[in-house]
């Protein structure tokens, strides 16, 4: 590793230490690349402009067209498998169809108000043959960032998975509302309908939308626990109607079980879980 490679990726281990609480940083992330690179790409946009909410960045099947940097706000990204990931600012977009020169993979829109920058990418690729030695490192760290994304990791930290049926949201709105603050700081992942059900009622922001229960929701779910991107599960099945994918419901039990990843069936259980996970953030923080 060159001295110029080292100096890059201290300076942003240097800046991502410097935190204030474990609140301050839950939902904003930082830049996915080095941070002197970060830079860099905001001074090569060719255009920067904010975005209103619903406007439509990337459509699915589309040419490339470069690279986007969120700078603030979020992007609501529509995979192929019918997800729906959120991501916050700071993010870029478009890499995958950029390095491989393929259409773009999954419709991109604003979910909020963004700050957009983008940079062309004849005009991208005009710098990096200008600059070798930050080039060749940007072309690493897109890389690992388009691999992981394909691996499905999207956000920095693992979920923290709700899922309710019908019967039981009241009781999971019951307990998430005790927990808005703890649960406000972490990536959540939910099925269609019970993260429909946190967002309007309590205003909580879901990073990850998977397919309802019945449509394959809860296999979506374990695959992401097998992947190692679930942190615990909070699951309140209805014990009194049968399920028609209840065999799903079982596998995903299953899975928890194997893969040594909590997961909590009902109020009791969930207040201890959420409560520990809590403490082990603070202690981990401190």
């Amino acid at each position: 590793m060159t001295e110029e490679n080292k100096l890059l990726i201290t300076e942003t281990g240097d800046r991502q230490a410097k935190r204030t609480s474990p609140e301050a940083d839950s939902m904003v992330q930082s830049p996915p690349l080095p941070q002197p690179l970060w830079q860099d790409l905001l001074d090569l946009a060719h255009s920067s402009e904010t975005l209103a909410k619903g406007s439509l960045l990337l459509e699915k099947g589309a040419d490339p067209r470069g690279l986007f940097l969120l700078e603030t706000g979020m992007l609501a990204v529509d995979l192929p498998s019918g997800s729906r990931v959120n991501l916050p600012a700071t993010s870029i977009v478009g890499e995958m169809s950029w390095l491989s020169g393929e259409p773009i993979r999954a419709t991109v829109s604003c979910e909020d108000s963004s700050r957009i920058h983008w940079i062309q990418a004849d005009y991208l690729w005009a710098w990096i043959n200008n600059n070798p030695t930050k080039g060749r490192l940007l072309l690493e760290s897109l890389s690992a960032l388009a691999m992981k994304r394909l691996q499905g990791q999207f956000h920095h930290k693992t979920y923290l998975a709700l899922i309710a049926h019908d019967g039981r949201k009241p009781a999971l709105l019951e307990m998430a509302q005790r927990h808005r603050q703890m649960l406000s700081s972490r990536p959540l992942l939910t099925t269609a309908h019970t993260g429909e059900t946190l967002t309007e009622h309590l205003g909580l922001t879901i990073s990850r939308r998977v397919s309802s229960g019945p449509l394959g929701g809860d296999q979506e779910v374990g695959s992401l626990v097998v992947a190692g991107l679930v942190e615990a599960v909070v699951f309140f099945p209805d014990p009194l109607s049968n399920q028609p994918h209840s065999a799903d419901v079982a596998a995903l039990l299953r899975v928890c079980d194997v893969c040594g990843v909590p997961m909590a069936t009902n109020a009791g259980t969930a207040d201890l879980m959420l409560t520990a996970l809590t403490h082990r953030s603070a202690r981990q923080f401190l």
